[in-house]
């Protein structure tokens, strides 16, 4: 889960003579560091100035707390702000890139579904932004969503909207997983010898034959014999 800002409310004490707001924001990559930023507000100001006319720390610690409050709220509609943002700025590069590519590739074939895996990978990298987001980060998002093939087609469509952006050389270092490989089994000659007897059309079983007698590894086919329809992958070559 990642790690959020935190508003410190120090209340006067001791030799502290004032109430003073700190923002505690996490190192990345780091385990419980963070660094430290104190606030500086107007309504910091007025609430300091309360205490120097005389009133009480109880009686303006409700006061300090809904401000502590005030900064959490601020902060969360700060941050969707910029989601939104990235949002619409990816999605303005996605258009921009997709006109390019039909334009660089008028003749293809399946233009929605084209625009649907482009959109999808856009999509797999949540709020971060195209233009600036390191590797890591691009490669941890999508990562974090898909694995096997479908990490391969989405991270092969965000390859080439960075190079659109002149990213090319952060392309090529984000990664594709292993090529997710269908397992074939060979068939022996016994079951080569029963599936053939299965097949009805002439046609099919000579295109099973040719299949066998040539040795053709991983081919696959759809054969109909009456009702029942026949999966195969075959490697034979030695009736």
């Amino acid at each position: 889960m990642q790690k959020k800002t935190a508003f410190l409310l120090k209340v006067p004490k001791g030799s502290r003579k004032t109430f003073a707001f700190q923002r505690r924001i996490p190192i990345p990559g780091e385990i419980r560091k963070y660094r430290y930023e104190t606030i500086k507000d107007p309504r910091i100001d007025i609430l300091n100035s309360q205490l120097g006319a005389g009133v009480e720390v109880k009686q303006l610690l409700k006061a300090a707390q809904k401000l502590r409050d005030d900064f959490y709220r601020e902060d969360e509609e700060r941050i969707g702000q910029t989601i939104r943002t990235h949002h619409t700025e990816n999605a303005q590069i996605l258009e921009r890139y997709l006109k390019f590519h039909f334009t660089k590739h008028p003749r293809n074939i399946d233009p929605q579904t084209t625009r649907l895996e482009y959109q999808r990978a856009v999509e797999s990298i949540g709020n971060l932004p195209l233009t600036t987001t390191d590797v890591y980060q691009l490669q941890k998002a999508i990562n974090s969503k898909h694995q096997g093939n479908p990490q391969r087609r989405l991270v092969s469509r965000l390859k080439s909207v960075l190079k659109f952006l002149g990213r090319a050389l952060d392309s090529e270092l984000l990664s594709l997983d292993k090529e997710d490989l269908p397992e074939v089994r060979f068939l022996e000659k016994g079951e080569y010898l029963k599936v053939r007897e299965n097949i009805l059309d002439w046609k099919s079983k000579v295109f099973f034959d040719c299949l066998v007698y040539t040795g053709i590894s991983g081919s696959a086919s759809n054969l109909q014999s009456g009702s029942t329809c026949i999966f195969f992958a075959t490697h034979y070559s030695s009736l």
